[in-house]
């Protein structure tokens, strides 16, 4: 850490590899390196995660979702790469024909990513809440169910 006036470190950290993206919310920090590693950080510097060597020279990284439940990570590639914190479980997001260029969350609302590609596009997703999802999964079979008993009873 650092006091802006008038410039003091207060704080350092040495991460082994060039920094390369950084991305923080409240008390956590989220950055990338040059070797592809993505490195978890707490207010104090100290490391709490690392996912080690992305295959990928890492662009550009955001924290999204309500409280910070994702985080989204452009490679050098057309997929977004979207990580399911604390676990870091990834899942590859397809969408855009070239390059994820950069990441931008919405102020309004953290559940609306947006993203900029060399195919000259901008893309804007929606993370949707796991438990929606299964909620709507099961209305859907409710909803065929239904459908099954009332067919069933006019063909009686």
């Amino acid at each position: 850490l650092w006091s802006i006036q008038p410039p003091a470190k207060i704080k350092q950290i040495d991460l082994g590899s060039e920094v390369t993206g950084l991305s923080s919310r409240g008390d956590k920090f989220h950055c990338s390196t040059a070797d592809g590693n993505l490195v978890e950080l707490d207010s104090s510097l100290a490391v709490l995660n690392t996912v080690v060597a992305n295959n990928d020279e890492i662009l550009d990284l955001s924290l999204l979702g309500q409280e910070d439940s994702h985080l989204a990570v452009a490679c050098n590639s057309a997929a977004l790469r979207l990580y399911k914190l604390p676990e870091y479980t990834c899942t590859l997001v397809q969408g855009h024909k070239d390059t994820i260029m950069c990441l931008s969350v919405s102020p309004l609302d953290k559940d609306v990513l947006c993203t900029g590609s060399k195919d000259r596009e901008i893309r804007i997703w929606r993370l949707e809440d796991e438990v929606n999802e299964e909620e709507e999964e099961e209305d859907l079979k409710k909803k065929k169910k239904k459908k099954k008993k009332k067919k069933a009873k006019e063909e009686e």
